[in-house]
């Protein structure tokens, strides 16, 4: 028989006391979740102006990207030195990456750009394909959580040049990596800005970064590829765009998860990635 105590609700003076510990709780995450995201824009924001302040006359190639950037392309010195055996010029790199990024947002966040004049801007193709899938808030207030109690370092200081750790290969499909289909109303802020820093002489290259390549060529094939035509031809009504493909065919062994290039295919990448950007540099 079961004992009728065992149904009685708890008694109230424990959700006296369980409703505002919840509270001031789920406030604490929220409080502390929103100064990582403030700092962290602050932080890439920092790291771009002081890149631009410690040029001292060099060419300035500023990369614009994702994750893509991040896992695919060597440290920024090492791109900026192979620049400079082609060419011969003094080349500062400065990498502006941002998880599942999205140009507009990049912008808005960060000021400083409608203050600087770079020489050379790169931007990842797949930003004018594909809006990256945002976490949820919830997902992200229970991974704030989480960090808080194994006491993790939670203000990160913006160092684009960290390789990517992985402790095992990733293994899931590449369409969760996607919200949509970025549109051109996207694109506007990016534009106009572009078209200020052309006034100022500056050369602008949309590179596409591979992707394993059963998906590649899929997704050139896919009804989406009108898409990002369109928004290439959205750009180039105001601005000088050159785009290029390094077309590599790179099987899996080549990326983390069939999207990220892991060290092996970073390399073999970043030799075409060079190339481009020396050759922009050259017709300044």
């Amino acid at each position: 028989m079961d004992n009728p105590g065992q149904n009685k609700p708890p008694p109230l003076i424990v959700w006296i006391v369980l409703i505002p510990t919840v509270a001031i709780l789920f406030g604490w995450i929220h409080f502390t979740e929103r100064s990582v995201r403030i700092f962290e824009r602050t932080s890439r924001e920092s790291f771009v102006r002081d890149g631009f302040l410690a040029a001292h006359g060099k060419a300035i190639v500023l990369i614009f990207g994702t994750s893509l950037v991040e896992s695919g392309l060597a440290h920024s010195d090492s791109l900026g030195s192979c620049v400079e055996k082609t060419t011969g010029q003094n080349t500062k790199v400065i990498k502006y990456w941002q998880e599942s990024g999205v140009l507009s947002s990049m912008i808005n966040d960060m000021p400083v750009l409608q203050q600087v004049q770079p020489s050379l801007v790169v931007i990842e193709a797949n930003m004018l394909f594909y809006r990256g899938a945002e976490v949820p808030v919830l997902t992200r207030y229970g991974e704030t959580f989480r960090n808080m109690m194994a006491f993790k370092k939670l203000h990160n200081v913006y160092q684009p040049d960290l390789r990517p750790v992985y402790e095992h290969e990733l293994d899931f499909p590449i369409g969760t990596m996607r919200s949509g289909m970025i549109d051109s109303a996207d694109l506007i802020s990016f534009r106009n800005l572009a078209e200020r820093w052309q006034s100022g002489g500056a050369r602008f290259l949309l590179v596409n970064f591979p992707i394993e390549k059963g998906l590649e060529s899929r997704k050139w094939k896919s009804s989406d590829t009108a898409a990002f035509k369109r928004n290439i031809e959205f750009l180039k009504k105001k601005i000088s765009l050159e785009y290029a493909d390094p077309q590599l065919s790179l099987d899996s062994s080549y990326f983390f998860d069939k999207a990220h290039l892991n060290d092996k295919g970073s390399i073999v990448f970043c030799d075409f990635f060079c190339r481009m950007m020396a050759r922009q540099l050259k017709k300044l």
